[in-house]
């Protein structure tokens, strides 16, 4: 459920005008917002809930990485560019990372 309201984000913020103009695409697709108010000091985190979902997902480091509370999606419409870098830098940290892993064994299970 998460990775498919990341995705939903990430579409939205591409093409995407204004935070506001996000605001009403992620609506469109038929998630309902709460929290959404920038400088809201009631609301600490945007949260997002899918059509049939009970629970809200925060827009959170935790839940997603960097780039995904209220004030981070401002900044990824209104500077793109800034963003694809960071984004390019996270793609090439988690393949060193993966490289640097050491194979698995797999150990055999004693009956």
């Amino acid at each position: 459920m998460k990775k498919r309201l990341q995705e939903d984000i990430d579409e939205c913020i591409r093409i995407s005008k204004s935070y506001e103009d996000f605001l009403r695409l992620i609506r469109e697709k038929g998630y309902t917002i709460s929290g959404e108010k920038i400088g809201d000091s009631r609301t600490k985190y945007i949260k997002f809930t899918a059509p049939g979902q009970e629970q809200p997902v925060r827009g959170s480091f935790r839940n997603f990485g960097t780039g995904y509370t209220k004030e981070e999606i401002k900044d990824r419409i209104e500077n793109p560019e800034k963003w694809q870098n960071i984004e390019q830098s996270a793609k090439e940290q988690t393949k060193a990372d993966t490289s640097k892993q050491k194979p698995r064994i797999k150990i055999p299970v004693m009956k």
